[in-house]
């Protein structure tokens, strides 16, 4: 009878141990976030003055356009530029702080320029609050009037708002 305990336990540990191995190997995803769901409308809100970071978000913003493709779901992508984060996105060399950073966040901005389910903006506010002209900004950047009103716009079309600080 002890034995036949024995057995039964070590067989339930057994199983326990099988069943926490193989939640713990599963790959990472987002299916219940995403639900039942075919598209996604986001916005990224970008206000940051700070290039590395910039670089990093936007690196971000395009890896989770590809992650959700993988999910199965289509994204209709905003990323609006405001602040200080202008001067990250003009070609003007004067208003960019560290050039090799800006080539980097170029770089990026071509990237997500190339897919089409992206639109980004900058805000021709913070662009005369920072002294950037309005034909200096990359060609893979529209200029809106004012960010703030495209926010609201999108927004009320369904789009999620992700701020980027």
């Amino acid at each position: 009878m002890k034995s036949l305990y024995s057995l039964t336990c070590a067989i339930i540990f057994g199983l326990i141990l099988l069943s926490a191995s193989n939640s713990f190997a599963m790959e990472p995803h987002d299916k219940e976030a995403l639900g039942d769901l075919t598209s996604a409308k986001a916005l990224f809100d970008v206000t940051t003055a700070d290039g590395p970071t910039l670089l990093f978000y936007l690196q971000l913003i395009g890896s989770a356009i590809d992650d959700m493709k993988e999910e199965g779901v289509t994204p209709e992508v905003v990323v609006l530029f405001h602040g200080k984060s202008v001067e990250w996105v003009t070609e003007d060399l004067e208003k960019i702080p560290d050039h090799q950073v800006a080539s980097k966040i170029h770089a990026e901005l071509a990237k997500l320029g190339l897919k089409s389910e992206v639109n980004m903006e900058a805000c021709s506010v913070a662009n005369r609050v920072f002294g950037v002209k309005n034909d200096t900004i990359v060609k893979d950047v529209h200029v809106a009037n004012n960010t703030w009103i495209s926010a609201i716009g999108y927004q009320n079309r369904g789009f999620a708002i992700v701020p980027v600080p």
